[in-house]
């Protein structure tokens, strides 16, 4: 923590948020302890995790309140710290949370395991629309 800052929020303060911010706290909630963070890239449109999971990419978003705080604490931090910051009211930051969560998220094993659908290859493509034109 830097003099006159608060320090970073992580999963612990992310559980006390209302209810309103549930489907946030079960996105983090599935990203397991202890898996490092190993670098993170903040560019001029995308912000880039990678964690001993995994890589994830989200696109950045200014705007907000506060200065970015996460140089260089986000490179000691647990994915799913980082992954918390998605909650975050300076927007930057919000998006590196975003792409720690997809850091994790990114495989078919842990989307699956929440719920989440894969489907076959080619059976819902997106562009088949524009193929039969």
């Amino acid at each position: 923590m830097r003099a006159g800052q608060e320090s970073v929020p992580g999963w612990k303060e992310l559980q006390q948020l209302p209810d309103e911010w549930e489907l946030y706290k079960r996105l983090v909630e599935g990203v397991p302890e202890g898996i490092a963070v190993k670098d993170v890239l903040v560019g001029n449109h995308w912000s880039i995790v990678e964690a001993e999971s995994g890589c994830g990419m989200a696109m950045n978003v200014s705007g907000g309140r506060g200065v970015y705080g996460l140089y260089p604490s986000a490179l000691h931090m647990e994915l799913r710290d980082l992954a918390a910051q998605c909650v975050s009211w300076n927007f930057l930051e919000a998006s590196v949370g975003v792409a720690a969560l997809n850091a994790w998220y990114s495989t078919p094993e842990n989307a699956a395991s929440v719920g989440m659908k894969i489907e076959e290859k080619g059976t819902n493509d997106g562009f088949e629309l524009y193929r039969r034109l």
